[in-house]
């Protein structure tokens, strides 16, 4: 999916490929909890990873081409720093719902809501002046 994810980021553009990928992987995390056959379980994960697929593959030509290789180093190492921190401080917010809720519905949509809020940030952070 990283190649695949690479060619249509090409001809469809970086950021829009990114955004939809980060979205539809959004859409599959919110589909999770509701989900109760072992078919459709299968399609939701299927298409999860297929949606994660491209991330890999694009964010960092979209973070170096907006913010230079000039400050390569610098731009993503403090973005690796902040994906790690969220890598861990994710999952104890999730349990800490679970157990407020009772249940893992209410963090799944969570984190689908958070996800397409932080696609939104990326999106507005990586636009360049006039577009």
């Amino acid at each position: 999916m990283r190649i695949g994810g690479g060619l249509v980021g090409d001809r469809v553009g970086r950021r829009r490929t990114f955004i939809t990928s980060v979205v539809l992987a959004a859409v599959f995390v919110f589909a999770l909890p509701f989900v109760h056959s072992n078919t459709m379980i299968y399609v939701v994960l299927v298409g999860l990873g297929a949606s994660l697929g491209p991330l890999a593959s694009l964010w960092s030509p979209i973070i170096l081409t907006r913010f230079g290789p000039e400050n390569a180093t610098a731009t993503v190492g403090l973005l690796n720093i902040s994906i790690a921190q969220s890598a861990f401080l994710g999952p104890l917010a999730v349990s800490v719902l679970d157990r407020v809720t009772g249940g893992y519905v209410a963090p799944l949509v969570a984190v689908s809501v958070v996800t397409v809020l932080g696609a939104g940030f990326f999106y507005r952070g990586t636009s360049s002046e006039g577009e």
